[in-house]
């Protein structure tokens, strides 16, 4: 089960990168047709998508997190001298 969780991860952290690709593409889409700036909503715009990508990966990082956590060592067993 532990190797489908890292297979499904490793996906969604493509997923997200390629989102992240994507908002920095139409970032420079909306420069170039505004004389090499973006406007105030476009900027407005980018960043609420930014700040999702973000959510995202940030909450897929805390699951991986806990799906990964070592287990709690098992408390040590005491041994007695042979003889005893």
């Amino acid at each position: 089960m532990q190797r489908r969780l890292n297979i499904v991860t490793k996906k969604q952290a493509q997923k997200l990168d390629r989102e992240d690709q994507n908002i920095k593409r139409q970032e420079q889409r909306d420069a170039r047709k505004n004389g090499g700036s973006i406007t105030k909503g476009e900027q407005a715009q980018l960043n609420r998508e930014e700040n999702n990508v973000n959510k995202q990966r940030a909450a897929m990082e805390k699951r991986d997190a806990a799906n990964t956590a070592a287990p709690a060592a098992a408390p040590a067993q005491a041994t007695t001298p042979a003889g005893n």
